[in-house]
């Protein structure tokens, strides 16, 4: 510890009544501003001296303000030993060793603390929670927690660029050639927040204290007064955890870490990349799931992709025991008091039983269920992990839609492109997928005379909006663009008819050729097969602008030439003589408000399906070759999308079975 370091707190807490390391806690959240400041000023070009930095910081926290040096080194052996575990085991079990061992550590510390019994003394344990899952110095004593592969993202700058051709004017403002947006309001503002939410509990605390609870006069009060008294005491309670995440929060702002891109509606950035606690829906929740999961946020998403999902079986949803499993995890992870066993087991059992009451109810009243949820993979954020999830509202069908069980859903690249950038997004959190084969389970009032329960079908729904996505259970089609499932092809390979198709010789295609060679391959590839005979190209894939207008305008012998994309945010490239054009097919199934400059986008679609459909039948236009790849089920649809990220698909389409029919 830095010398004479406790004087002034000393001095402070004498007035305030609190503690020396109370006070230093707050100063380390506050202090951590400035510091942030600093941290995002180091050039985007250095991040080896950003790590430096954040090492340097969290070490003057551990050993320079609070002596801790023994909980350096607790530190030291956590991350050493999962390193450690990382690399040296290899198979199924490296993950349990790792959870064992952590967890082990923390445990004994855990134990040593309560032995001790010093609750105003900070100790090592609060960090170690937090390194239990993930690590950063303004959330080093309290959270939030976050994803090691954010991190990177962060550090690397990749976090904040924006999709190729987007608008300038909806690109976030930075700072001398900085990637970081500026982030000093929005930091600002939460560290007002979290300094209102601290004096809050200090004079709530006050009036709503463990002393009146435990009081004779307590006991004296009627039971109204009682309950009023124990519901405001919690209320006094979680307000201090307000204070602190609100605090902890700011500072990763201000460092650019709680950057989540911008409102595609709005144009803001938005910086809510770590929010751990969202106050008014939670004092506000109309049930135990909806309290909980806007309490610690991002210890729950640890708990649910960690804990929650491994312990299910494949194939299967969870259900009350992975649900026990879970809230006995949290208990011990956040200690050996009592009070967290009593409270976590009977938040489990609470949940179990408010979601079978709210079921078999309203099944009792014919009400549609509020529980009827189903599962699916997710994205809770621009740059966030694809991550199973389970109570996703199952849709219902509009008046000309038809819902449909998603059974081979094929991976498409705008899937892994809208998780990175968030482009058509309708809303966060959004699960994503929009080519699949399905069979139908409900049709809507309008939507009789093309489809019936039980017909299997095709197609491209709409691309990020919610309800429509095709890697979850249960998906919407707006009935007339969605297309029957030709009878001499599989479920499977009728899933990439969304993607595209392949046009065989019988229908007058002269050659092919595999668009995942090189530019320069397929270049000569199309010299050789054309000798320059071609008007036109139509790139149906939306990867091949710069190759297409080359082509056209150095290999290209007419004398009109036009080239058309899907691409709609590629800048397009000039070239003498090649007119371009762009097909939105974002907009697919949406309303006119949103294919403007398109009218006629749904229409033509609804022509195209009637000749597509025996076309594919009599063998003139065949679907694109399908790998199905992975295991049945939603993991497998996590193994098919990184099969597509990496490019091993040898040429065909990438799907997955989610399910049986």
């Amino acid at each position: 510890m830095l010398p004479y370091i406790d004087y002034p707190f000393e001095y402070a807490g004498s007035f305030l009544g609190t503690s020396v390391d109370e006070l230093k806690l707050i100063t380390s959240f506050l202090l951590s501003y400035p510091l942030a400041g600093l941290l995002k000023r180091i050039p985007d070009a250095r991040p080896a001296y950003k790590n430096l930095f954040i090492v340097g910081v969290s070490l003057f926290y551990l050993v320079g303000l609070f002596d801790m040096w023994t909980g350096l080194q607790t530190l030291l052996i956590a991350a050493g030993g999962a390193y450690a575990i990382a690399t040296f085991i290899d198979g199924p079990f490296m993950p349990w060793v790792a959870f064992a061992s952590l967890m082990g550590h923390l445990a004994i510390n855990h134990i040593a603390r309560q032995a001790a019994n010093t609750p105003t003394v900070v100790d090592v344990t609060g960090a170690q929670m937090v390194m239990v899952m993930k690590f950063f110095f303004p959330s080093l004593f309290a959270g939030p927690a976050f994803d090691y592969v954010e991190y990177q993202r962060w550090i690397e700058t990749t976090m904040f660029d924006v999709p190729p051709g987007t608008d300038p004017t909806m690109k976030p403002r930075t700072r001398k050639q900085r990637k970081i947006p500026r982030s000093g309001t929005p930091a600002t503002l939460k560290a007002i927040t979290g300094l209102l939410w601290i004096l809050a509990f200090l004079k709530f605390s006050s009036w709503f204290s463990t002393e009146l609870v435990l009081s004779d006069q307590y006991l004296q009060y009627g039971l109204l007064r009682r309950v009023w008294i124990l519901h405001m005491f919690g209320f006094t309670a979680r307000l201090k955890y307000y204070g602190v995440w609100a605090l902890t929060e700011g500072a990763c702002i201000l460092s650019g870490l709680g950057y989540k891109g911008v409102d595609p509606k709005t144009g803001r950035v938005q910086w809510d990349r770590l929010q751990n606690v969202a106050p008014w829906p939670l004092e506000t929740a109309q049930n135990t799931r909806a309290y909980l999961e806007n309490w610690n946020m991002n210890t729950n998403n640890w708990l649910r992709n960690y804990m929650y999902l491994r312990v299910t079986p494949k194939g299967k949803k969870p259900g009350f025991r992975a649900s026990m499993a879970t809230f006995v995890t949290s208990a011990f992870w956040h200690g050996f008091y009592p009070g967290y066993y009593l409270t976590f087991v009977l938040a489990s059992f609470l949940q179990t039983i408010a979601k079978t009451s709210a079921r078999l109810t309203y099944a009792q009243y014919q009400f549609p269920s509020p529980d009827a949820s189903m599962r699916g993979v997710q994205v809770e954020k621009a740059g966030a992990p694809f991550t199973i999830v389970d109570g996703i509202s199952k849709p219902t069908p509009a008046a000309d839609q038809i819902l449909v069980k998603s059974i081979v859903a094929s991976i498409n690249p705008i899937d892994t492109v809208q998780q990175a950038y968030g482009i058509l997004v309708v809303s966060w959190p959004i699960v994503l997928g929009c080519d699949a084969g399905g069979v139908v389970v409900e049709v809507g009032k309008d939507a009789g005379s093309s489809f019936k329960v039980g017909d299997e079908v095709c197609g491209c729904t709409r691309l990020g909006t919610p309800g429509h996505s095709t890697l979850q259970e249960y998906f919407l089609m707006d009935a007339p663009i969605a297309m029957p499932k030709p009878k001499n092809i599989s479920i499977a390979q009728a899933s990439t008819l969304g993607v595209g198709t392949y046009l065989v010789k019988s229908l007058g295609a002269d050659a092919t050729f595999d668009y995942k060679l090189s530019d320069d391959e397929q270049f000569q590839t199309i010299s050789s097969i054309t000798s320059g005979k071609f008007p036109g190209i139509f790139d149906a894939i939306g990867k091949a602008i710069a190759l297409s207008v080359r082509a056209l305008d150095e290999s290209s012998l007419s004398s009109t030439k036009h080239f058309t994309t899907t691409d709609s945010t590629t800048p397009m490239p000039t070239a003498s003589g090649v007119k371009t054009n762009r097909i939105l097919l974002g907009p697919i199934g949406r309303g006119p408000e949103a294919i403007a400059g398109q009218p006629t986008l749904n229409k033509d679609l609804e022509s195209y399906i009637k000749f597509l459909v025996p076309l594919v039948e009599s063998g003139k236009l065949r679907p694109n070759e399908v790998e199905v790849v992975g295991t049945t089920g939603f993991e497998g649809a996590l193994e098919a999308i990184q099969t597509q990220q990496k490019g091993a698909s040898a040429g065909a389409k990438i799907a997955v079975k989610l399910q049986d029919p």
